[in-house]
């Protein structure tokens, strides 16, 4: 069934979809690079005094946020689901190690 100029509805709802996605890329995109990168030097500088470890353990976390704010946003535009990924978890109790678990983990710096 014919619609706009010819264009199918699955068109339509196809070029919404991929709008939507591109306009609301920039302002996330913008803010994610903002903040991480805001924290991340931060975190570094003040880690000389052990006050940046937590704060490089609170931006990964931010960034694996951000990761799966972009995983739900993309899904409708390909059509499928993207899979989670698995996240090291700390081996024993303590709070140091918590805090270097995203740090020393390969899924928080792909």
């Amino acid at each position: 069934m014919p619609s706009v100029n010819g264009m199918t509805p699955s068109v339509l709802r196809q070029l919404a979809r991929d709008t939507l996605f591109i306009v609301l890329g920039f302002p996330l995109g913008l803010l994610a690079v903002v903040l991480g990168m805001t924290g991340f030097w931060l975190g570094v500088g003040l880690s000389v005094i052990w006050i940046g470890v937590p704060l490089l353990m609170a931006v990964m976390l931010m960034a694996r946020g951000f990761a799966i704010v972009e995983r739900i946003r993309i899904a409708p535009v390909i059509g499928r689901r993207m899979p989670h990924p698995s996240y090291k978890r700390p081996a024993g109790p303590g709070v140091w190690r918590r805090m270097l678990i995203p740090l020393t983990d390969a899924q928080s710096w792909r």
